[in-house]
């Protein structure tokens, strides 16, 4: 049929491009330092071949080979937005761990380039990725890397979307000091980046949470404390509303 012989002809295609592509990467007796622009643009044809034919996980491969003498040439963003395809066809191709180790990749381009929203981002996918296969650990120490990352350069309050899924994951997991531990962190970030009420509503799930484990003393001692001692340029309202009582 047809559409089986063009689907046949892609992929033989996509296959000389590889093989041309890898003569690139080597030395010879002409050629002494290997050819990573000329590699580049013919490994990232023979993915978007590859890609075009659905056989994901050879797509995988050479986006991931585009991306690497992309970085290799020195155009590092080009390296992230190859990596970023490499790990979409790993996802599609059932790879989770091939994908989450090309979004990391990606990432630390975008961190290289200064593009901390962009890293962070990807790194969010990765962590889901985990966590749907899973890998909890994984998803942790993902979300660590991004807010570590992120704290140091945030200037549009990206970290407390980080803080959030982060605190989502260990609910789900029922991790609910791991939980606290990065809600009271996200209390501070909301202070620092001057979002006063993603701080209030953070203090007020650690009180929802104390309150869940039966801890009425710690949540009444929290609210008490939060509410004297909150920022002066935040009033929170809501939180004066609630009243901590062993009844609720």
């Amino acid at each position: 049929d047809t559409s089986h012989a063009r689907v046949q002809a892609r992929m033989s295609e996509a296959d000389v491009l590889m093989r041309e592509g890898e003569k690139c990467t080597k030395t010879t007796m002409f050629r002494w330092k290997p050819d990573w622009e000329g590699a580049s643009m013919l490994f990232e044809r023979a993915g978007n071949l590859y890609k075009q034919s659905q056989a994901h996980a050879a797509a995988a491969r050479a986006f991931a080979q585009a991306a690497d003498a992309h970085v290799r040439f020195g155009l590092s963003l080009s390296g992230a937005r190859c990596y970023d395809t490499a790990a979409t066809e790993a996802n599609l191709a059932k790879s989770p761990h091939e994908s989450i180790h090309y979004l990391e990749l990606a990432a630390t381009s975008y961190f290289e380039n200064a593009d901390i929203e962009s890293g962070a981002g990807l790194l969010e996918r990765a962590a889901k990725v985990a966590e749907e296969t899973g890998n909890v650990e994984k998803a942790a120490a993902i979300y660590k890397r991004s807010l570590t990352v992120g704290e140091a350069d945030d200037k549009n309050g990206h970290t407390l979307i980080t803080y959030k899924l982060a605190t989502g994951c260990a609910l789900r997991t029922g991790r609910i000091q791991d939980a606290v531990e990065l809600l009271r962190a996200q209390i501070a970030a909301g202070y620092r980046l001057h979002r006063s009420g993603d701080a209030d509503k953070a203090c007020l799930s650690i009180i929802c949470l104390l309150l869940y484990q039966h801890d009425f003393v710690a949540a009444d001692r929290l609210f008490q404390g939060y509410v004297t001692c909150a920022p002066t340029h935040s009033t929170p309202t809501k939180l004066r509303s609630y009243k901590l009582t062993r009844k609720q």
